[in-house]
């Protein structure tokens, strides 16, 4: 089995990396920014619509790490990605032994929800991408952080009708739930790109990915002390807690692109 799952595996690394292609320097796109603007009329407002900017602040192009850690915005998405990945962490390592212990004890229905939460959690990352695309960045996140905190208060719907309809309840709700978090994983980028600039994006994105570190060990210590004390039950109220936090931030959350929409 280990074999056949490693073999599995080493096939899909080969697919990713035949698809890496290279990609266009800053330094060309920025020549080719120049040729257009030598070719093309200049914009009558003077500014470039998508250029990013801080609400309060003058229209800037990029902004470093270093400038970047400095401002409120970037304190609050680092915060926000902090409680939704220990959300994250709660769910997806726990569902499994609740559904077991709580709900149905049917390891074979267990693993293949695991499977159609998978596509869930991958389909979910292009519908928020192209939802923060359609709106904005903060009508995403809002709307995310309040259907996860939605959906973590009512999991134990699923083990009050665990009788009657136990295994089509969690089965929606745990794909719901992965569907849901899967966004973070595309709007933080989104966010960050909009809000600081494309220059630095990858380092940016990686610095706002600390959260992530920190929430790992708060996570699984919590999820290991709290289990036994709270029962899931209460594990499922935190998760709601921390999201219903996370959306509150998302609320105050206004940095604007230079043309004055909401990033």
């Amino acid at each position: 089995m280990f074999m056949l799952l490693g073999g599995c595996y080493a096939a899909l690394q080969v697919v990713g990396v035949m698809l890496l292609f290279p990609v266009k320097s800053h330094t060309d796109m920025r020549k080719e920014e120049a040729q257009a603007l030598i070719t093309e009329p200049p914009l009558s407002t003077g500014e470039e619509e998508g250029a990013p900017a801080l609400r309060g602040s003058h229209p800037v192009s990029s902004m470093s790490p270093r400038e970047m850690v400095k401002t409120r915005h970037f304190i609050t998405l680092w915060c926000m990605f902090l409680l939704n990945a220990v959300c994250v962490l709660f769910i997806s390592t726990l569902y499994k032994t609740y559904g077991e212990s709580e709900v149905v004890n049917d390891d074979r229905f267990l693993s293949t929800l695991g499977s159609a939460a998978a596509v869930c959690n991958a389909v979910g990352r292009i519908i928020w991408g192209l939802f923060a695309d359609k709106v904005s960045f903060k009508a995403a996140i809002v709307t995310l952080t309040s259907a996860m905190t939605c959906l973590m208060a009512s999991l134990y719907i699923t083990h009050v009708f665990a009788e009657s309809a136990g295994k089509p309840l969690l089965f929606v709700w745990i794909c719901l739930i992965f569907m849901t978090f899967s966004g973070n994983f595309s709007l933080f980028p989104t966010a960050i790109a909009k809000t600081f600039g494309p220059q630095y994006v990858s380092i940016n994105y990686g610095v706002l990915f600390t959260s992530s570190a920190v929430a790992g060990p708060i996570g699984a210590l919590l999820s290991t002390f709290l289990l036994q004390k709270l029962h899931s039950y209460g594990i499922f109220i935190l998760s709601a807690g921390l999201s219903f936090i996370s959306f509150v931030l998302s609320l105050t959350f206004n940095a604007r692109r230079a043309n004055g929409k909401l990033v």
